[in-house]
C-alpha cells in the first residue's frame, strides 16, 4: 500500500521530486502472553447528587405521571363517547329505514284502497258534475302582457 506521502506527491508541484526513502519504525518485540498485563479499566465515579432522588425530581416525576394518567383517562373517555355516538347513529339509521319502509307500504295500501271510478260515478250522479268537453272551453283576446289579472268576469262568446 502506498504511503500518504506517495499518494499526495503530485499536489505539490509539477516537477519531478527526488525519491526519498521512507523511514520505517522499528517493530516492537512481542511479549509472551503470560507477561502481558490486562489493561486497567478506568472507572468514573459518578456524582453522588446524580444518584439521589431529591424532592424536586420526585415531585416533577409525580406531576408528569399524574398528567399522563389524566390525559390517558380523557382520551379513553372520548373514545367511549365516540363509540356510543356511533352506535346511536347506527340505531337511528335503522329506525329511519324501518319507518320509511312502513310509510311506503301504508301509502301503497292507501292508494290501493281509493277507487277513482266510484269517485267519478258519485260526482256525476249525486253532485251533477260532468266531464268538461271541447264546448266548455272559452277563448278571448286579452292584453299583450305575459300574465293576466282578472278584475271582471270573462266575456261570453257569440
Amino acid at each position: 500500500m502506498a504511503s500518504r506521502y506517495e499518494r499526495y506527491q503530485y499536489i505539490y508541484g509539477n516537477t519531478v521530486r527526488e525519491v526519498e526513502e521512507p523511514v520505517l519504525e522499528p517493530k516492537r518485540k512481542e511479549q509472551p502472553e503470560e507477561r502481558r498485563q490486562p489493561k486497567k479499566k478506568r472507572v468514573v465515579k459518578s456524582n453522588p447528587r446524580v444518584r439521589e432522588f431529591n424532592a424536586a425530581f420526585t415531585m416533577t416525576l409525580t406531576v408528569a405521571v399524574a398528567a399522563l394518567v389524566i390525559i390517558c383517562a380523557a382520551y379513553l373517555q372520548g373514545q367511549h363517547q365516540l363509540s356510543e355516538q356511533i352506535q346511536s347513529i347506527s340505531s337511528k339509521r335503522t329506525e329511519l329505514t324501518t319507518l320509511i319502509s312502513e310509510n311506503n307500504s301504508k301509502r301503497a295500501n292507501l292508494e290501493k284502497s281509493v277507487d277513482y271510478d266510484s269517485i267519478k260515478e258519485y260526482a256525476q250522479e249525486t253532485l251533477g258534475m260532468s266531464v268538461p268537453g271541447e264546448e266548455s272551453t272559452i277563448y278571448y283576446e286579452g292584453a299583450s302582457s305575459d300574465y293576466v289579472r282578472q278584475y271582471e268576469d270573462i266575456p261570453a262568446t257569440d
